[in-house]
């Protein structure tokens, strides 16, 4: 694949050939029945305790299929790490107010919009998730939490991703990392939506998740200094801003003009 200024895609037949074949042999096999979770406001930690009912818990719905972006494989897992699934059944709201994702009231689902590939971001982002929480730790001298709600954590976007937990070296072009001001995301909050709030009525999708603190060692990260603190609270996420050609080529949603010649023909396919 060739990757140029403009985000226009090319491909390389034989190689993706071959990609195709590694990716079906060693990430999904056709017995498989992948299924998405969505929709959860509230996780159960203590079996049936807690404060979930059915109205707050995950939705299920069948994959038909799973395109992973040819980055992922060309560049060993450093960038691309953005999939696009097709779904067998929609999306099912509850009802009107569930269709609306609010800063306080997160709700089940709800659409979002996609930047322009020449969107500045200005001001604080949010991304929803569960985070991490002292109460789930291994300390008897804490009374365990029975759930956890979803809320949003807010961001600011940091000027690198270099020094990023994990002793990060490299910083790929489609890589965006964030500082979480209050809260911290953990690794179960991956492929959740860097948020850009527009309007009341109105979400831009600035990026995905990819990367955060394992929630096992928040405690230890805590308990030290200030720049060990400041590590926590770093994020790292895939930037759709590189990957519109990507997205429109594959779900017909566009948010620019492009030329026919500049769309993948034939994408990295999971079944």
């Amino acid at each position: 694949m060739v990757c140029n200024r403009k985000n226009k895609y090319k491909l390389d037949r034989d190689l993706l050939k071959l990609k195709q074949s590694l990716v079906g042999h060693h990430f999904v096999d056709k017995s498989f029945n992948i299924e998405v979770l969505y929709g959860a406001r509230c996780i159960l930690l203590n079996g049936e305790h807690g404060n979930c009912n059915a109205a707050h818990t995950h939705k299920n719905v069948l994959v038909k299929q799973v395109v992973i972006h040819p980055m992922f494989l060309y560049d060993f897992c450093h960038s691309g790490d953005i999939a696009i699934l097709e779904l067998e059944q929609p999306i099912q709201f509850s009802n009107e107010h569930d269709t609306k994702l609010k800063r306080n009231e997160t709700t089940v689902a709800d659409f979002g919009c996609l930047p322009k590939s020449d969107f500045q971001v200005e001001g604080e982002l949010s991304l929803p998730g569960f985070g991490s929480d002292p109460r789930n730790e291994d300390d008897p001298g804490l009374e365990k939490a029975n759930e956890k709600w979803l809320k949003y954590i807010n961001v600011t976007v940091a000027e690198s991703c270099l020094g990023f937990i994990g002793k990060e070296t490299y910083q790929p072009e489609d890589g965006l990392c964030t500082q979480s001001t209050e809260g911290v995301l953990c690794t179960g909050d991956s492929a959740g939506p860097l948020v850009f709030h527009l309007n009341s009525r109105k979400d831009l999708i600035l990026a995905v998740h990819s990367k955060a603190m394992e929630c096992s060692d928040s405690k230890d990260f805590l308990e030290t200094n200030e720049d060990d603190r400041l590590l926590l609270r770093l994020n790292k996420h895939t930037d759709l801003r590189y990957h519109l050609t990507w997205i429109c080529a594959l779900t017909g949603v566009c948010t620019e003009e492009y030329n026919e010649e500049d769309l993948i023909e034939k994408p990295v396919v999971l079944f």
